[in-house]
């Protein structure tokens, strides 16, 4: 009984852990995704944006390969042949917002790290782990309704996304005349953002099995 009154003291320890999972299996999916090949090459032939752009799909993957490469280094010399001032200087702002998620996710890694040591000593392998699988489970379930509310009107959403996360209206480009947005029309955001919702979601459903192990030598009714 002791070390359960001990677990609920410790209750927002195991939230800020888990939420920093969170957050971990999000970037990884973030940098993922952003960095597939094949996924551009897809919603390349899908929304036949050699015709929309005047390119040939050879070209539109070199440059897509540069967008890629651009959001790992920031190097506007990667852009400028391919994009004209605004749409680098909005890349420039996309890659300050994937620097500082790539900070957050070293501290977040580190912050887990430990918490996890700290709740183990305390607790014990067996109730930490039990403690982390609920709490998981509860992270899946708060992720579930922010999905849902973004299926619900994505396109409000994207707007709603791009006006807090930009001091600027550099992102409201002219399809027209803009490559950067007929390259990337609003469904490859929309469908990018789906795969980093699964994705995080498989991942958080795997870490919340941890709930569910069983350790040598520990009787499941000890700590219960």
């Amino acid at each position: 009984m002791g070390r359960i009154r001990r677990i609920k003291k410790h209750s927002f320890l195991y939230f800020l852990l888990t939420g920093c999972i969170l957050f971990l299996f999000l970037g990884v999916n973030i940098e993922f995704q952003s960095q597939r090949d094949s996924y551009y090459k897809s919603k390349f032939i899908e929304n036949n944006i050699e015709e929309a752009t005047g390119k040939d799909l050879k070209e539109l993957l070199v440059i897509g390969e540069a967008l890629q490469d651009y959001l790992k280094v920031g190097d506007n010399n990667i852009l400028n042949p391919y994009f004209h001032s605004d749409e680098v200087a909005h890349m420039v702002d996309v890659y300050k917002l994937f620097d500082l998620m790539r900070k957050i996710m070293w501290i977040a890694g580190g912050l887990s790290l430990l918490l996890s040591a700290f709740l183990i000593k305390v607790h014990g392998l067996r109730l930490f782990l039990k403690k982390y699988g609920q709490m998981i489970w509860i992270w899946i379930f708060l992720l579930g309704i922010f999905i849902g509310l973004v299926a619900m009107d994505f396109n409000r959403a994207f707007v709603l996304f791009h006006k807090l996360l930009f001091s600027n209206d550099l992102w409201m480009m002219d399809p027209s005349r803009d490559l950067m947005i007929q390259m990337l029309p609003e469904n490859f955001f929309g469908d990018m953002g789906k795969n980093i919702a699964i994705g995080t979601g498989i991942l958080l459903f795997l870490s919340a099995m941890l709930g569910f192990t069983k350790i040598k030598g520990v009787k499941r009714n000890e700590f219960e």
